[in-house]
């Protein structure tokens, strides 16, 4: 049964912070266990500014989450030890911000875990931040070719194919020239795994090779392996041990691509192995696999053979897969993989005691593993010598746990490839058929249209797999269209580079217009429809992916914090889809003569003129300069020649964003009402040649918010956005923030001098996921107050009969205005945008 007790010291601010009982992960506590704790005297004896700021970050804690705010403010005074006082803002965000990514143990641990946690030394650490290389970064990976993959950073090092991700900061070096090296050979090896097919391995080029395996350990598979790598690195006894072999033997082949394409980064990268080599550190009590592995590791930084010479090979691990080694010249090796009877099969070689095999051993698996930089060698290619190199391992005792990773590989994480590759294929195939669609939307009855790629003769794929071909430009400059070739657009040529990354051809499913394309995606182009989800896109379940086209991923104001939940909302932009003429048509007849007399007004404010004082000519005098000019002539002193008015025509430079509520509750006559006031508003504009742009919003909680362009700045206005806003229906939620923030940045790009963005809502902001109340209204004040600093005029035009504090709020006392009469909508909006701009 859940109870509060009576408190016994309801005054102590901090004790108020916390709930009674208060319950953590592993304890329960009441009032008389805090103070026991002497939670309520933590901030005796301090500063006010130290108290007071110590005590506002424990209240912004608390409001999301009380355990953290416990945590916080038993260790603040050893926190402050490690960072200044005004830098525990950010650190507060940070905590908040790991806890809205993976919950409350992590940003538990961060909390505990002091200047000892990895976030911490990434955001306090030495070294170089990710944030200001970022641009530099990105241009980079757009000049190696690939505008389609983004750039961001992560706790860990990888790529899931439509994004590479990098750490937060660079610290390995004091040498700020040589962390950015490593930040750029880190983007640089992502992009070569994409580039050279890492995650694309094709299993059934390696029947054999899966025959063989299966026999030789017997493994039972876990069930919906996701992609064909995940699949062999599950038929070994340790994926861990495969994977780290993998990773290793696909790098060196990645590396011999760098010396031959890019020799300059291949130079800094081997500058960075030195530096690496050095500081890298085996640990104590390491298994013999990973020992071994370790001496395989430290010789592949090392770029140098391991010792053989001199040494007894007593004790010589067997391995049927393994040719002779080479020996010669030195290396850094770990300590001996298990102990040896005194005098059996060691060396002694500087202050270390060496086994003398497990050198050996270490030496014939590079060099194994070397024959992955010969050139044009494949990811099959990687895949059968990582067999070989296992099976030495597999000769030696468990366990084996995946090694530190050499920092510029990362991680090798084939799940969230395959999660990626799956996204980026059903975009690519989306981008496809859009295009594809405008080739054949001019011709009649496209459902009966036959499309084919031209036969062109099989280009040997020389031990590539299709993945690893260029995409033969030269070959496929056309597509058949009922047998007859039509040119391909560049737009199109590039999305069939991806798909020939991708599969190595394009699927006869991409061509058939019968298929979807006669649905939805193609009708939204040639012709009127209602837009329909796909299956499973109601309800919320069905959320947005973060990365693809026309997907923006924003922040959102946590009022309770005073920050930013960092990429919390997924809008995604989309052309608004077209109905019939048939409503405007009839709104513009019905409200012919009103629109007329809007037009008229808008023409008086277009011809309009302003008196200009003072000028050097003009058609009257300006009395007051002229009587100026002659007291400063009798004064001795020279007079001004501007001494005229002349009479100037008002020139208007003004861009304006209408922004209008599509939410469930602007069903019916409301929506009719939006829709007659748009087209009326709209023809008026065509007088005063003003910028303007109609978006619409809607959505179901933070993970799907849309945004539709019904008319966009440089769009004109005709049928096309007739249709668009005659086909506007109510749809489902009101989460303001989002298109606020989108349609800040649009008008941001705009060079007019007066920027204004209307809003058209009946209510307040709101969303099925807790968007509400006092957090929905506070992000949609702050993202109006981003507004406002970016030198834009924030508007607000409600319908909603409630009160209207809220609105005060958000807009200001001046910047919104009640219409109680839905009837008068039509005629009001275009009158309050005049008195806005005039």
């Amino acid at each position: 049964m859940a109870y509060v007790t009576t408190r016994k010291n309801p005054e102590n601010e901090i004790l108020l912070l916390f709930p009674i009982p208060f319950y953590t992960s592993s304890h329960i506590y009441y009032e008389e266990d805090l103070e026991q704790l002497g939670v309520d005297r933590v901030l005796d004896g301090l500063t006010e500014e130290v108290r007071h700021t110590i005590l506002n970050h424990a209240r912004t804690l608390a409001n999301v989450q009380p355990e953290l705010a416990f945590h916080f403010l038993l260790k603040f005074q050893q926190l402050l030890q490690s960072i200044r006082l005004e830098d525990l803002g950010r650190w507060v965000s940070l905590a908040l911000d790991i806890y809205d990514s993976h919950g409350l143990e992590p940003s538990r641990d961060f909390v505990l875990g002091l200047d000892r946690h990895p976030v911490f030394q990434q955001n306090w650490g030495m070294g170089l931040a990710f944030q200001e290389v970022y641009g530099v970064l990105l241009h980079y990976l757009h000049a190696l070719g690939r505008e389609d993959i983004s750039l961001e950073s992560g706790r860990v090092h990888y790529t899931d194919i439509q994004t590479i991700y990098v750490p937060e900061r660079v610290f390995f070096h004091s040498d700020k020239r040589l962390n950015f090296s490593l930040y750029k050979i880190m983007v640089t090896h992502k992009w070569a795994q994409i580039k050279m097919g890492t995650y694309f391995l094709d299993m059934s080029r390696l029947e054999e090779l899966r025959r063989a395996l299966k026999e030789q350990y017997g493994r039972p598979l876990p069930p919906n392996l996701p992609s064909d790598l995940a699949y062999f690195l599950h038929l070994f006894p340790n994926p861990e041990l495969a994977a780290d072999l993998f990773l290793l033997g696909d790098t060196l082949r990645i590396e011999r691509w760098f010396a031959d394409h890019l020799p300059g980064l291949y130079r800094d990268l081997s500058q960075i192995k030195k530096h690496l080599a050095a500081r890298r550190s085996p640990g104590q009590d390491l298994s013999p696999r990973n020992r071994l592995m370790e001496a395989v590791v430290s010789g592949f930084l090392t770029d140098s053979p391991c010792p053989t010479e001199g040494i007894s090979h007593k004790g010589k691990i067997p391995s049927p897969l393994m040719g002779e080694g080479k020996g010669g010249g030195a290396c850094t090796f770990p300590p001996p993989l298990y102990p040896l009877p005194p005098g059996e099969g060691r060396a002694v070689a500087g202050q270390r005691v060496v086994d003398a095999s497990i050198l050996e051993t270490a030496q014939r698996v590079r060099d194994l593993l070397s024959t992955c930089k010969e050139s044009g060698k494949s990811v099959e290619d990687v895949a059968k010598v990582v067999a070989e190199a296992y099976s030495v391992f597999h000769t030696l005792p468990e366990p084996y746990q995946a090694l530190e990773k050499v920092p510029y590989v990362g991680e090798l994480l084939p799940e969230e490839a395959e999660r990626g590759r799956r996204k980026r294929r059903a975009s690519t195939r989306l981008k496809f058929r859009t295009e594809l669609a405008k080739m054949v939307c001019d011709l009649p009855e496209p459902q009966d249209v036959r499309i084919e790629v031209p036969a062109t003769e099989p280009e040997p794929l020389g031990g590539k797999t299709p993945q690893q071909q260029e995409f033969p430009r030269h070959r496929l400059d056309s597509l058949l269209l009922d047998g007859n070739p039509v040119p391909i657009p560049e737009g199109m040529r590039k999305i069939i580079e991806e798909i020939y990354e991708d599969l190595g051809s394009i699927p006869s499913s991409y061509l058939a217009v019968s298929d979807d394309m006669s649905g939805h995606y193609f009708r939204s182009l040639c012709g009127p429809a209602d837009e329909v989800l796909p299956e499973g896109a109601q309800g919320t379940g069905y959320v947005l992916p973060e990365h693809g086209e026309n997907i923006h991923v924003l922040d959102e104001w946590d009022h309770r914090r005073q920050g930013y939940r960092k990429r919390w909302a997924v809008m995604r932009e989309t052309t608004a889809p077209a109905g019939s003429l048939q409503f405007a048509e009839e709104v513009l007849a019905r409200y012919r003569g009103m629109i007329q007399q809007i037009k008229r007004q808008f023409e008086r404010i277009r011809m309009g003129q302003s008196l200009l004082r003072r000028q050097k000519d003009g058609d009257n005098v300006d009395l007051d300069a002229a009587l100026e000019a002659f007291s400063d002539r009798a004064a001795g002193l020279y007079p001004s020649e501007k001494v005229f008015v002349r009479l100037s025509r008002n020139k208007r430079d003004i861009a304006t964003a209408f922004l209008i509520d599509l939410s469930g509750s602007t069903s019916g006559w409301i929506n009719d009402m939006e829709r007659t006031a748009l087209l009326i508003l709209s023809e008026a504009m065509q007088v005063l040649q003003d910028r303007f742009a109609i978006y619409g919003f809607s959505g179901r909680t933070r993970k799907r918010c849309e945004l539709f362009r019904i008319k966009g700045f440089d769009e004109p206005y005709g049928d096309t956005v007739k249709r668009r806003v005659a086909n506007l229906r109510a749809l489902e939620y009101t989460r303001l923030g989002p298109p606020i923030r989108h349609l800040t940045k649009l008008l941001g790009e705009t060079e007019s001098r007066t920027r204004l963005l209307i809003t058209l809502s009946d209510g307040k902001p709101d969303d099925y996921d807790g968007y509400n109340g006092d957090y929905g209204i506070e992000d949609t004040r702050q993202a109006l107050i981003e507004a406002k600093r970016k030198g834009i005029h924030p508007f607000c035009i409600t319908i909603d009969k409630a009160e209207h504090s809220y609105l005060s709020h958000m807009y200001g006392a001046a910047n919104y205005v009640f219409i109680d009469d839905l009837a008068k909508l039509p005629v009001k909006i275009p009158e309050i945008y005049r008195k806005l701009t005039t």
